[in-house]
């Protein structure tokens, strides 16, 4: 049976490869981006019937939740998650601003937060789900671009949170 694999930043050369290799392995994608032509072209190059466009930012969760939910009327619940999206503004701290900041978290923090939440009730309903959340080694130290290394450090914490709290419902 094919799986319903929802990635995010799928029109990012990372997400690109994560989506031509679930649709090799016969598996649904649910590609998420913000880039509409972007993500039509994808869709277009991978196969309607191998993949679903979810045009969303995911940094606003009632935008993204209304995207994904368009989707799995037609195709059903998602089954794995793969939290790729991420982005980095300023490469040092004397160049970051307030708003490059907020950016950073959004995104790289905020965004993965919501896209779990959007799927995360409904593999804890099924007692099933797997959920990738894509780090960096700027998580685990820094290589410049500080709010984005604050942001990547934080989502290993959220990670193991996951796992803890939510592993007992079968969701790994």
């Amino acid at each position: 049976m094919a799986r319903n694999i929802l990635i995010t930043g799928a029109c990012g050369g990372i997400g690109r490869a994560l989506c031509q290799a679930f649709v090799n392995a016969g598996d649904h994608v649910f590609a998420q981006d913000r880039e509409a032509t972007q993500l039509a072209d994808l869709v277009s190059d991978l196969g309607a019937e191998y993949c679903s466009a979810v045009c969303a930012d995911i940094t606003d969760a009632q935008q993204l939740q209304q995207a994904l939910n368009k989707v799995i009327a037609i195709r059903g619940e998602v089954h794995v998650l793969v939290a790729n999206a991420g982005a980095a503004q300023a490469l040092t701290l004397h160049s970051t601003t307030e708003a490059s900041w907020k950016q950073d978290m959004d995104l790289n923090l905020n965004g993965t937060f919501h896209t779990v939440e959007a799927v995360r009730p409904a593999m804890q309903a099924a007692g099933k789900g797997n959920i990738v959340i894509i780090g960096s080694v700027n998580g685990m130290t820094s290589f410049g671009h500080p709010a984005y290394s604050v942001a990547k450090a934080g989502l290993i914490s959220y990670t193991k949170a996951l796992a803890m709290e939510f592993g007992k419902f079968g969701i790994r």
